[in-house]
């Protein structure tokens, strides 16, 4: 009845927006589902096996939906924290359906927060154990799941993009440019899907993997001039130029560095009074899949 309910709701909205009315219906049926939903969570029946708690996800699960579309991002927290507060059975007793739908939105949530350990959890779940054969809820999904594995260095593979057309279109061409450091095409390409990106909610995660790209390029640098330990800003300058993204400052230059090794793609410190990055005589660019990805 809640679904059908959600599904009527939408209907209606539809049709008031079309005739130039204002649309309110799934205002209403985001009440009358919340009211839905407290009655499940909150139910005291002693005996589990008659207990409404077992429709709790599902519930959560619309209204999830619900409020998405009405952008009420902070109305879904609420209800995450409200869950995690109550006496629910495990989550693992609830039906698959419901456990990856929950964990789907849960790690949506923890995405948009910039939570990508958290977001990574959740999706690679919702992924794992989505229906085989529910080919778009696993591209909605890997919208989501690929920039998080791209910060971690851990590339979509050539298989997964021939099976998932729109996730190459989206990401194919920033994971060459971010594997080869070509810094320049990465950030043509990010220009021109970011109004795509933006709509999709993944800008902002992209544009934490354009670090990678520049982890690339100066590990190019670095391999260039032989493997020093020592490396002047300004052979970093030339690099840079060299790889056609202009003439840039030595400053702008020194920031770059400096952003790498805080962030931990770089070990090894600055010296701004000698204009020379000293870099670790031991592995001095880590792997990627080592570096943690960033969090809020």
């Amino acid at each position: 009845m809640s679904k059908d309910l959600y599904d009527l709701a939408r209907r209606a909205d539809y049709q008031l927006s079309v005739s130039g009315s204002t649309a309110s219906k799934l205002e209403e049926a985001t009440r009358a589902i919340n009211q839905g939903f407290s009655a499940c969570m909150t139910d005291r029946e002693p005996l589990l096996s008659k207990s409404r708690k077992w429709g709790t996800y599902h519930l959560a699960n619309l209204l999830f939906a619900l409020y998405l579309r009405q952008k009420a991002y902070n109305m879904c927290n609420s209800m995450i924290r409200a869950i995690k507060a109550s006496e629910l059975p495990a989550l693992d007793r609830f039906p698959m359906s419901d456990q990856v739908s929950f964990r789907y939105y849960r790690g949506m949530l923890a995405f948009q927060g910039e939570n990508f350990a958290a977001a990574k959890e959740d999706l690679l779940f919702a992924l794992e154990h989505c229906n085989c054969d529910a080919y778009r809820n696993k591209t909605r999904v890997l919208v989501l799941l690929a920039p998080i594995m791209m910060l971690e260095g851990r590339m979509p593979q050539s298989r997964l993009l021939r099976r998932y057309p729109s996730i190459k279109e989206l990401y194919g061409g920033l994971v060459k440019a971010a594997i080869t450091g070509d810094l320049r095409l990465f950030d043509e390409i990010l220009l021109a899907k970011e109004q795509k990106l933006v709509s999709l909610g993944t800008y902002m995660a992209v544009e934490h993997v354009r670090r990678v790209a520049v982890r690339q390029l100066l590990h190019k640098i670095y391999l260039i001039d032989g493997k020093n330990s020592r490396i002047s800003f300004a052979r970093f300058q030339a690099g840079f130029g060299a790889a056609g993204l202009g003439c840039m400052s030595l400053l702008e230059i020194e920031s770059i560095l400096a952003d790498m090794v805080s962030a931990g793609y770089i070990k090894g410190y600055l010296s701004h009074e000698h204009g020379v990055a000293v870099l670790s005589k031991q592995q001095p660019f880590p792997p990627i899949k080592s570096v943690p990805p960033a969090t809020k």
